[in-house]
């Protein structure tokens, strides 16, 4: 089934370059140029992913995202900026944004990003395994090179690191000694 895919862009070149890429690569496609432009085409249409500019003039991709959650629209979202900072970055994705594009966009790399958005969300669920089992498991991820945490802040980690790996932007690690920063 032809997945269908909202572009919120007032760089009208970019917009359309991007469009035609994305219906070359199958999808179909829909655009608009502002916030409340981009809220008709959700009323109106059935939406299955949107990749939407940080910066819009009538407001921005942020708030955007907001109206998606405020309606209950369940509807992914990919933030594409010029201007990829930090703060923004963070707070597109505690928001609820899928993903946080930095420009020029790598094409293969959006697609990747866009398919991920689009999977359905799978809930693992094991039942309690016998603790012989479970070392077995520990050998295995060690054996991959690295141990990968599971708890909450460990997982906000790691979309902070996959946020920030991509840029040339300095990170400061800091903590006390022996922790394992």
């Amino acid at each position: 089934m032809t997945k269908s895919v909202l572009i919120v862009e007032d760089d009208i070149t970019f917009g359309m370059m991007l469009k035609t890429w994305l219906t070359k690569k199958g999808f179909l496609v829909f655009s608009a140029s502002s916030v409340a432009n981009a809220q008709k085409v959700i009323a109106a249409e059935k939406v299955d992913l949107i990749l939407s500019d940080l910066r819009l003039p009538d407001r921005d991709g942020i708030d955007l995202l907001k109206w998606l959650t405020a309606k209950a629209t369940p509807v992914p979202l990919i933030i594409m900026t010029g201007y990829a900072d930090i703060q923004s970055a963070v707070q597109a994705i505690k928001l609820g944004a899928k993903d946080y594009v930095a420009k020029p966009v790598n094409p293969d790399e959006l697609l990747k990003k866009m398919n991920e958005a689009l999977e359905p969300v799978e809930v693992k669920t094991t039942p309690n395994q016998p603790a012989s089992s479970s070392t077995g498991t520990a050998k295995a991820e060690l054996a991959a090179g690295y141990l990968k945490g599971e708890s909450d802040a460990a997982k906000q980690l790691y979309r902070y690191v996959e946020l920030v790996a991509p840029t040339n932007m300095s990170v400061l690690l800091i903590g006390a000694s022996g922790t394992g920063k």
